[in-house]
C-alpha cells in the first residue's frame, strides 16, 4: 500500500505503511531542514547495514507530520523474530548509545523487544495530548508509522 497523504490534522493516518527510501525521500524532504535530517538518517541506514539486521525499522514523529523543522527522526528498531544475539545487540545500543545516535545521526532511537511491558511500535502511534489538542485531534486519536522495506 502506498504511503497516504497526511490527514486533516497534519499527521500520517493510523496504520503501518511499508515504503521504500525513495518514497520517503519524495514525500518528506521538501525543505532544506528536512533534507539535512534525511541525509543524516541515510548515514544511520548505512551504519545499520553493517549491523545485525532488525526485522523492521519504523519511522515516526515530527518527520512524518507537517512540521517544517522537526528536531530529529524518531526510529523504532523492531527485533521481533530475529536471532537472540541480534536482539541483545540492539538492546545494548538502546541502553548505552541513544545519545550517540542523536548526536551522530539525529535519530531518536528506540527498540521494540518482544515480551517487554510496553510495545513501542504501538506507543509511537500515540499523539501527545498537548499536540493532539493543538492539532484539533481527540486525545484517543492515533497516527501512523512508516516501515522501511529492506
Amino acid at each position: 500500500m502506498p504511503i497516504p497523504g497526511l490527514n486533516q490534522y497534519g499527521v500520517l493516518p493510523t496504520g503501518r505503511y511499508d515504503c521504500t527510501i525513495a518514497e520517503i525521500t519524495a514525500r518528506y524532504t521538501g525543505n532544506a531542514h528536512r533534507q539535512a535530517l534525511w541525509k543524516q538518517f541515510r548515514k544511520f541506514l548505512q551504519w545499520t547495514a553493517k549491523q545485525p539486521s532488525p526485522s523492521a525499522i519504523l519511522i515516526d514523529g515530527g518527520f512524518t507530520s507537517d512540521k517544517a523543522n522537526p528536531k530529529d527522526i524518531d526510529v523504532v528498531i523492531d527485533v521481533e523474530g530475529i536471532e537472540e544475539s541480534a536482539q541483545f545487540f540492539w538492546m545494548g545500543m538502546f541502553m548505552s548509545k541513544r545519545e550517540w545516535f542523536e548526536n551522530q545521526f539525529r535519530v531518536d532511537l528506540w527498540v521494540y523487544y518482544p515480551g517487554v511491558q510496553r510495545d513501542l511500535r504501538a506507543f509511537f502511534e500515540y499523539v501527545k495530548v498537548e499536540e493532539a489538542l493543538a492539532r484539533g485531534m481527540a486525545p484517543q486519536d492515533r497516527k501512523g508509522l512508516l516501515r522501511i522495506k529492506q
